[in-house]
């Protein structure tokens, strides 16, 4: 095989390759297609034309209805009645909306609400649902933006709410029967059981005369110059305000020393009992 039939079998590869890639692009565009006719719907517009609000509701009215409307059933549940008033006193002819929630008590909800326009709405708006076969529907056009309030005074509403947060926080409890329990973990362990500090009875001082405390006294400070009030209630074994009122006439106290000593004069009185004595 010469060189120029080798040339041209390579020039006939790279060819070979483009026209299949080629094919392929091909082939996935028309697959791609295929897949976009097999999902297209039609957008169903029979009920393009009926009027919807746009409503605001709280969050309970929105659960209340919720559990209402039920999937399944295809007939409409009624949840609410409309009603439009006029007040012919007032200069405002504007209507009055207001709406009464049917089922209320079983809810917890406040039974009367006041209906208003918003005027910052924007139009137009439509509605649209999907099916679970993936069709689409305009269910209406939206005419209006309301907004709903508790028709009831303020402390009514205001009792409402208290009583929903109080059901709320409140514990459930509940009482239940133990089988086959002998309370052997109700029964205290000794760590857990204290012992009965006995009660310490006070004995009482009995109160002896007073020249006999006040000997007993100047006996004391001839053995030490200062006492405290601890050591002195110990020594005389007196109730506290009658050996205070002795101290007062026979000593002086101290504060920096915190103790008793006795007056100048009892000082000299006791020296030259001694003196004497010698």
């Amino acid at each position: 095989m010469g060189k120029s039939e080798m040339q041209k079998i390579q020039r006939k590869k790279p060819q070979e390759n483009e026209k299949n890639f080629v094919k392929a692009i091909e082939r996935l565009i028309e697959l791609a297609m295929e897949d976009d006719q097999m999902n297209f719907h039609e957008l169903e517009t029979e009920n393009a034309d009926q009027m919807v609000w746009l409503m605001k509701c709280p969050p309970r009215v929105v659960k209340a209805w919720r559990d209402l409307s039920s999937p399944s059933s295809s007939d409409s549940v009624p949840m609410a009645k409309y009603t439009d008033s006029v007040n012919l006193l007032l200069p405002d002819l504007s209507p009055e909306l207001t709406m009464e929630i049917l089922g209320a008590e079983l809810w917890n909800v406040s039974k009367l609400y006041s209906v208003n326009k918003s005027k910052d709405f924007c139009g137009p708006m439509s509605i649209f649902s999907e099916a679970n076969q993936g069709e689409v529907a305009v269910e209406g056009t939206v005419t209006d933006k309301l907004e709903m309030r508790p028709h009831c005074g303020i402390e009514e509403y205001g009792k409402l709410c208290q009583g929903r947060n109080r059901k709320q926080v409140a514990e459930v409890r509940h009482t239940q029967a133990l089988e086959n329990c002998r309370g052997l973990h109700l029964i205290p362990k000794p760590v857990m059981v204290k012992k009965k500090t006995a009660s310490v009875k006070l004995e009482r001082r009995s109160r002896s005369s007073r020249g006999k405390v006040e000997a007993m006294i100047m006996e004391l400070f001839e053995r030490q110059p200062n006492w405290t009030w601890k050591q002195l209630f110990q020594e005389t074994n007196q109730p506290e305000e009658f050996l205070r009122g002795i101290l007062r006439e026979l000593c002086v106290y101290n504060g920096h020393a915190r103790s008793y000593e006795l007056k100048p004069e009892y000082k000299n009185t006791g020296e030259e009992d001694t003196t004497d004595a010698h």
